[in-house]
């Protein structure tokens, strides 16, 4: 990433909000995005596993009643 980024935090204990609230560049959310594309690849070094991008990308459809997800 090109610049900072900041997660937000909880008020009341301190701990990261890990479900949201990741503040960074639109070019950095654009440089992630292009990551997982390549399949944790960037500029011809493997920087996440092919298995984890898949892992991370793939949806969760337990997590969703008939008919919502699309897998």
């Amino acid at each position: 990433m090109q610049g900072d980024a900041y997660w937000s935090l909880d008020g009341s204990k301190n701990i990261e909000k890990v479900y949201c609230c990741l503040n960074a560049s639109a070019l950095d959310f654009a440089k992630s995005g292009q990551l997982l594309l390549n399949g944790g690849e960037w500029q011809g070094k493997q920087l996440i596993s092919k298995e984890h991008v898949d892992y991370m990308i793939t949806p969760n459809a337990a997590a969703f009643t008939d008919g919502q997800a699309q897998v």
